[in-house]
Parts: C-alpha cells; sequence; structure tokens
C-alpha cells in the first residue's frame, strides 16, 4: 500500500512531461481496412466508419475489420443511418450476447435501453464514468442509436481514451496506484430517476463488485485506469478522503483534450464503443426537449 508521503507527491505532479499518443498496443501495426473507409477524428481515439448500412446483411469480413477498428480507435461513429431497433440489435449480436436491462426502462426490446431526456427525466450522466462497473462483467462494448435530438442541438458526447490516462501517469503514480483495489457499489449508481432509490433493492438486482484501479484490457493487453466516478468507488485499504483525492486525480486525465474525441450529435447516428477502454461523458447543454436514444450493452461471449 502507498505510504501517506508517496500519494502527496505523487498526487501533486501526477502526469509525465510528455504526453505520450499511442494508438495502438506495442508491436501492432496498423492495417488499411478494405471493407469500408475509416476517417479518423482525433490522434489515438475515435472514427468514422463511411460505406456501412446497418440496415443490410453485412459480411463476415466486414464485421471482423469493424472488431479491428472498434480495438484501434475505441470508438467508432456511423451517420445517416435509418437502422431501427431490430437492425441495432442484429449488429449487436455479432459481438455477444445483449444485457437484459433490469434497472432502466425498456425500449423497443427488454434488452435495449430507452434512453429519454425531457423536462421530467434530466441528464444525470455529466460526469466521466464507464457503464456496468459494478458488475462482476461489465459490458464490453456499448452500442446507442440517436432517434430524435433537441432543436437547438447540444448533448454532444465525448469519450476518453483510459489507455492513453494511464500511460501518462508519473511513475510514481503508477507505482502509488498498482495494487489498489476499488469497490463499485451499484448502491451509489447514478442513471434514470426511474431506478430504484433504495440501497438494498439497487444491490439486490446488481450486486457490486470490486476491480483493480488499473486493469489489463482483455483482448489488447494495455493497462487501463478503471474508476468510475459514476459509482463513488471506496477503494479497498484506503481511508475515505485519501480515495476521493486519488479519484480527482486521475479523473483529471480525462479532461485532456489529446485524449478525447467529442461527437455531435444527429438523428440517425450511431455510436460503437469499447466500454473496457473508455470513459465517457454527456454535455449538458441542450433545451430538455424531445431527445431520445436506444442503447444495447454487449457481454462478450
Amino acid at each position: 500500500m502507498p505510504s501517506d508521503e508517496m500519494i502527496f507527491l505523487t498526487t501533486r505532479w501526477p502526469h509525465t512531461a510528455v504526453r505520450v499518443l499511442n494508438r495502438l498496443p506495442d508491436g501492432t501495426m496498423s492495417m488499411p481496412y478494405r471493407k469500408f473507409s475509416l476517417r479518423p477524428i482525433g490522434p489515438i481515439i475515435g472514427a468514422e466508419i463511411v460505406g456501412v448500412d446497418l440496415c443490410t446483411s453485412l459480411a463476415s469480413e466486414t464485421f471482423v475489420e469493424i472488431d479491428r477498428a472498434l480495438l484501434e480507435w475505441k470508438v467508432l461513429f456511423f451517420r445517416n443511418q435509418a437502422a431501427g431497433s431490430g437492425h441495432q440489435r442484429a449488429f449487436a449480436l455479432n459481438w455477444g450476447q445483449l444485457e437484459d436491462h433490469s434497472v432502466v426502462p425498456h425500449g423497443q426490446t427488454r434488452d435495449a435501453a430507452s434512453m429519454v431526456k425531457d423536462d421530467k427525466i434530466p441528464s444525470c450522466q455529466s460526469i466521466w464514468h464507464s457503464d456496468g462497473s459494478w458488475r462482476a462483467e461489465p459490458p464490453c462494448a456499448f452500442m446507442l442509436r440517436m432517434i430524435n435530438t433537441p432543436p437547438s442541438g447540444g448533448g454532444d458526447m465525448l469519450w476518453a481514451d483510459c489507455a492513453a490516462a494511464y500511460e501518462n501517469l508519473s511513475p510514481g503514480m503508477k507505482d502509488a496506484i498498482k495494487d489498489l483495489n476499488g469497490l463499485h457499489d451499484s448502491a451509489q449508481m447514478d442513471g434514470n430517476s426511474s431506478e430504484p432509490t433504495d440501497p438494498t433493492v439497487r444491490r439486490s438486482k446488481v450486486p457490486s463488485t470490486v476491480h483493480p484501479v488499473v486493469r489489463v484490457h482483455p483482448r489488447t493487453g494495455r493497462k487501463m485506469l478503471y474508476v468510475n466516478a459514476g459509482t463513488k468507488s471506496s477503494w479497498l485499504g484506503l481511508e475515505p478522503a485519501k480515495t476521493e483525492w486519488l479519484l480527482r486525480t486521475l479523473f483529471e486525465q480525462a479532461c485532456v483534450p489529446e485524449y478525447q474525441v467529442r461527437w455531435q450529435w444527429q438523428a440517425g447516428d450511431v455510436a460503437f464503443w469499447d466500454n473496457w477502454a473508455t470513459w465517457h461523458h454527456m454535455t449538458s447543454d441542450y433545451d430538455l426537449k424531445d431527445r431520445l436514444s436506444e442503447c444495447v450493452a454487449i457481454i462478450r461471449r
């Protein structure tokens, strides 16, 4: 366990002097995409896929390339899609089983969450977080389909690369957190107002779990920060004040623009992201009118 002095020193100077921007794990070569065009949005995270219609039956080779693009860019965007709930579900099933959303309102199918934001259900996702971290096996990916957007615009969504956030910590900070584990408490999770407020009821639906603060991506092998402001996690072995102190410092990494991608929604947009490798954050700068989306969570087989 890190000493108080080590925590103090590494928290004052948590970052490396020069930012390292690695899109791929060490030793991995970038390869061209032949089944579609890919337009990078940022240097290490976020790319738009052009030439894929989610309403059509896609060849297996296309899914293989999309999967590779997801691991490389962490967040993929598809513009101007006419896809409905059935198309979204069929596409997502190529990556694994879909989660039954037990604590949020259902969309057109039981495994689609209806994300309604209006004057009665305001946004409560304006923090950096990953979804489902209170589960023993958090969803590996999410797919969000935007149905309606506010007339005035706004409500952009941002994602941050958790591997870049970790890799740019100072050696002292990496050493300070390398053996820490965090309790992700489902009773404190933020979400839609339809969720039960009683902690006992929440825990009966979704038990809390423990994850290492530094997690290894099971497919790429990259080390990542795995903390979640949405669960207000406690870290085993540290006092609450020290936990809060370190959490604030680590989440500062998500605020570094080079580690981020920002997406301005239009109706018909689809975002597909690696939930293990990213945090996300929704801006609440829009009129609460007519914003509707559906989201599915993918649990890898």
